[in-house]
């Protein structure tokens, strides 16, 4: 099988995988009750024939599917989150094969997920024993303004007619 492997393909193969299985444990029953040793040795030797066929099938198969289904996404490092000039958000992400994935949202569905993922994370940290303020980053005061001027600047430009009348 390929990646790019049909559902209908997957599931004969899964079927396969199951029919010389089924037939391997069959001969292995079936070599426990036979008449004569010559009889149960072939069955044992059939029955270790679907065996075989089945670890194959097997890691045929789950190299199939790994690939058709990796692990998971992982954010991108520069500019995971955008907004789009069409009023969407993109959250730019690649999966474990490297392959990127984008996923558009509207701006009230970028919302909605912020506030669910904000409330989630602090009830998972609820439920560990840590507490939401502990995981926020520390507010830090702002340096006051300094100025190295001495004197006032130009007075502000203000719109609009300069008539006083």
């Amino acid at each position: 099988m390929n990646p790019t492997t049909t559902a209908e393909a997957m599931l004969a193969a899964i079927w396969q995988l199951c029919d010389a299985h089924a037939k391997g444990e069959v001969n292995r029953v079936l070599a426990g009750h036979a008449a004569t040793d010559n009889e149960a040795q072939h069955l044992v030797a059939q029955a270790e024939y679907w065996e075989q066929a089945v670890q194959a099938g097997y890691q045929a198969l789950a190299a199939t599917v790994r690939e058709a289904l990796p692990d998971g996404a992982h954010p991108e490092a520069f500019l995971p989150v955008r907004p789009t000039t069409g009023g969407h958000i993109e959250v730019h992400a690649r999966d474990t094969t490297a392959r990127p994935l984008v996923i558009a949202f509207t701006a009230a569905q970028a919302l909605t997920i912020g506030t669910h993922l904000t409330a989630l994370g602090a009830v998972a940290l609820d439920r560990v024993g840590a507490k939401v303020d502990a995981a926020l980053p520390a507010i830090t005061e702002a340096a006051p303004f300094t100025s190295t001027s001495t004197r006032p600047g130009p007075p502000p430009v203000i719109p609009g007619p300069t008539d006083p009348r």
